[in-house]
């Protein structure tokens, strides 16, 4: 029987992993439980010092993308996609109020999923000291009704592009 246990085993190790994807392997089932797609998705990209934001086209039914600095804007009680990124150097994006946190990475994405729970100007920034300029990474990131986020985004679309 002591000769059968590696076997069987190995034999298990096969059948779990011949059914299922590498992913459900890697990723715990806490993680994978909250994957609603969102109603919207922002990129943030991190430079020294600043953050732009990207939002999808309204204009364009979501093709291209509208390039923003200064505040994020997000509308309430709908679930965000926020993609992180950074043009040179990794940045820690941060907001303590609503518990976001991210690096942002050149060449990386990580992804920050929320739905706006409260309207409201919340303040953040970045938490890795950048150089000299690492004061003028901080930034808000504004909760609005739904309706005025649309006339917002509708504001935004001389700085978007077509596809």
């Amino acid at each position: 029987m002591i000769r059968r246990a590696p076997l069987l085993l190995i034999a298990t190790l096969f059948a779990r992993s011949a059914f299922a994807s590498p992913l459900d392997l890697l990723v715990p089932d806490i993680l994978k439980a909250d994957q609603a797609p969102p109603e919207l998705s922002v990129t943030i990209i991190g430079y020294q010092y600043g953050w732009r934001y990207a939002y999808p086209n309204t204009e364009t039914d979501g093709a291209g993308e509208c390039r923003v600095e200064g505040a994020l804007v997000l509308p309430l009680g709908k679930r965000v996609h926020l993609s992180i990124t950074a043009d040179d150097i990794i940045h820690e994006w941060r907001v303590p109020a609503l518990d976001l946190k991210a690096d942002a990475i050149p060449g990386l994405l990580n992804l920050v999923a929320f739905s706006p729970a409260a309207t409201g100007t919340f303040k953040g920034g970045a938490t890795s000291l950048s150089g000299d300029g690492y004061g003028k990474m901080a930034f808000d990131l504004t909760v609005i009704e739904p309706d005025a986020y649309a006339a917002w985004a509708k504001g935004i679309s001389q700085s978007c592009t077509a596809p």
